[in-house]
């Protein structure tokens, strides 16, 4: 799934295309990732309506409309993307992998795509309807620091990574953030959270808080620092330290990069 970071961006950009234009038709140019709806339906359901406000909960992204109250729900696999362009634009690149288009009646259109054919587009009056809701921890950028120790001492049994990738946990950490975060804390991933110290359990607080913030402005400019782990996940060279190498190893079923000699 998409993660946190991004999932914000999207938001930021929904907000400054595609807000307040009526909706002259939907178009799809292949599987529209619609979940629990028909095509013609979702049709019906929205044409000559009107985004009015985006939220972003963990990784999905929740979209009121101005005349129903229904909300449209984008959960976005590791491939989604958005795209906000002139109607007549040809669909090169990334728009080939097009699932669905709303057309705007200013002449433009968004264009929600996926390469792999991931994620799912909801369309609901309870955001109950969509399971994953149910079972959704707070936002990682909300949480309080006394309610963040509090989780870490409830769930003391887990691995530092999967408790970091547990959307009941903490919503939408997935593996490339969670590896950061647990790398500038200076902690190994594989750790089981009843080991963290008083003084660890608030390093991790603050380095996630930091790590998610910056990386939201750093996804803005499409530029990551070379001290960030996610800048080296092709050359597995260490960035504190060039002599030393990462890791990659599964741990309970996810992928996890880490430095065996800067992370404890």
């Amino acid at each position: 799934m998409a993660e946190l970071p991004d999932v914000e961006i999207f938001k930021i950009y929904l907000q400054t295309t595609a807000l307040n234009q009526k909706i002259a038709a939907i178009k799809k140019r292949d599987n529209p990732l619609l979940k629990g709806i028909s095509f013609s339906d979702f049709q019906k359901e929205l044409r000559d309506d009107s985004f009015e406000k985006v939220e972003r909960r963990g990784s999905f992204l929740i979209i009121s409309l101005k005349e129903s109250s229904q909300k449209l729900v984008f959960a976005f696999g590791t491939t989604g993307d958005l795209h906000y362009t002139r109607s007549e634009e040809d669909f090169k690149k990334q728009d080939q992998y097009t699932k669905l288009i709303f057309s705007f009646d200013n002449g433009f259109e968004l264009r929600v795509t996926s390469i792999r054919e991931q994620g799912a587009i909801y369309l609901v009056k309870d955001l109950k309807e969509v399971a994953a809701f149910d079972s959704l921890g707070e936002s990682p950028l909300d949480i309080e620091k006394d309610s963040f120790l509090e989780l870490l001492t409830i769930k003391k049994e887990e691995v530092l990574k999967a408790f970091l990738m547990n959307d009941e946990n903490l919503a939408g950490i997935g593996d490339v953030y969670s590896d950061e975060i647990a790398f500038q804390a200076g902690l190994d991933p594989q750790r089981h959270v009843r080991s963290l110290s008083t003084k660890e359990r608030k390093t991790l607080f603050k380095t996630m808080r930091k790590v998610l913030t910056e990386a939201i402005e750093y996804t803005k400019k499409d530029s990551f620092p070379e001290f960030w782990l996610k800048e080296h996940l092709q050359d597995m060279v260490c960035p504190n330290n060039e002599k030393h190498h990462l890791n990659k190893e599964l741990v309970q079923g996810h992928r996890a990069v880490f430095c065996p000699d800067c992370q404890k």
